[in-house]
């Protein structure tokens, strides 16, 4: 009886482990509802350039990672190579990724419930991308 007792708390916790070793696996999309309203929040863009980079730009990006990878695309294109990346530091709110080339490559997704958010080098607000759910 003792001994089906600890291998299931270590079969639990080597579950656990993984799990937290592929944070980002799965497919993740661009919300263009929480890009833009995170823009207005923090700039004076106006409503009619805001609607222009809804329609064009925000909400078609699509991220899909596994442990190792990252294929990123546009939902109306087909999708690229994916690319190898490590996680270099993470917490509970943050991940840095790092991707060949050098550091400006690299990208620090924070977490805000479901989602994350990734500020571009340059670019003086996030994008937010929340989980695809299966099916949808």
């Amino acid at each position: 009886m003792h001994r089906c007792i600890a291998v299931t708390v270590v079969g639990l916790g080597v579950a656990n482990l993984a799990v937290a070793e592929c944070p980002l696996s799965g497919t993740w999309k661009s919300n263009a509802a929480m890009t833009l309203a995170g823009i207005a929040a923090s700039s004076d863009a106006r409503a009619e350039s805001m609607n222009v980079l809804s329609d064009d730009v925000f909400g078609h990006m699509v991220h899909s990672w596994t442990c190792a990878e990252l294929l990123a695309w546009f939902d109306h294109e087909d999708p690229g190579k994916p690319v190898p990346y490590r996680i270099v530091e993470q917490d509970e709110q943050s991940i840095w990724v790092s991707f060949p080339g050098g550091e400006e490559n690299d990208l620090r997704l924070v977490f805000e419930g479901d989602c994350y958010r990734i500020r571009f080098e340059g670019q003086h607000y996030a994008e937010y991308f929340c989980p695809v759910k299966e099916g949808g």
